[in-house]
């Protein structure tokens, strides 16, 4: 008799258990989450080449690799996301910032990731980033919207950040699509197919010498980052450097 109710009292134990009241809190399993180490671990797999833009001036060095901006007339510097960041004043400062071409800083058909933070001048169409004809990225008057300009493809967003503030932008292709999403939220996408023939030409900062605004944190990678290492990098806003 004994026995059966102690087996009984396991059975009612165990389904209670297993089986929460509605509205129960649950103990959320942490087992398989990343922590900072983990996730700057794994953000560094394929990382190619990346500028923090802390330097005052003249040269901005690549933390990762040897493809260091060399700095063209006067780039000023300002309080960034991390640390500081390249300031883009067009006048009396409308300098630029080139990188050799190397096939690191390449945007071939196979998978690449961009990834920067870009704070825009409300008055001006800007292009902060380019890759001579391979890559541009371009910022319309009033930032109306978002134009991404990859051999002959192009993405445009309907509308571009409505403030001036920081703004965190992931460019990515995996082969076949390109995608652009801004403050790590859904992507606007569109397909891009072979043959791609990267130009032996620059990579560089404020191309056209009239862009306005403040870049911070640029980084390359050889793979197209997932939507949850967009969302690392963007951290809430705060910014994470791989």
């Amino acid at each position: 008799m004994r026995f059966c109710q102690s087996v009984t009292f396991l059975l009612v134990l165990i389904v209670a258990l297993i089986v929460a009241p509605v509205g129960a809190q649950r103990v959320p399993d942490k087992r398989n989450a990343l922590t900072p180490a983990q996730s700057t671990l794994a953000l560094s797999i394929g990382l190619v080449a990346y500028w923090t833009l802390d330097e005052p001036s003249g040269a901005r060095l690549d933390s990762v690799g040897s493809n260091d901006f060399v700095e063209i007339g006067n780039v000023d510097s300002a309080p960034g996301v991390i640390g500081d960041a390249v300031s883009l004043n067009w006048w009396p400062s409308n300098g630029s910032l080139y990188a050799q071409d190397a096939p690191e800083l390449q945007f071939p058909d196979s998978p690449w990731s961009l990834t920067f933070w870009w704070k825009s001048n409300p008055y001006d169409t800007a292009v902060p980033l380019a890759k001579w004809t391979d890559l541009w990225f371009s910022v319309n008057v009033d930032r109306e919207r978002v134009i991404v300009n990859y051999e002959g493809q192009y993405l445009f967003t309907g509308s571009g950040p409505s403030d001036a503030g920081w703004h965190f932008y992931a460019l990515t292709y995996d082969g076949t699509t390109l995608a652009l999403s801004i403050d790590s939220g859904t992507p606007l996408t569109t397909a891009v197919g072979p043959p791609i023939s990267p130009a032996p030409y620059v990579f560089a900062v404020n191309l056209d010498g009239q862009a306005r605004g403040d870049l911070d944190e640029v980084g390359k990678w050889d793979r197209a980052l997932d939507a949850s290492e967009i969302a690392a990098l963007y951290n809430g806003g705060a910014g994470q450097r791989p």
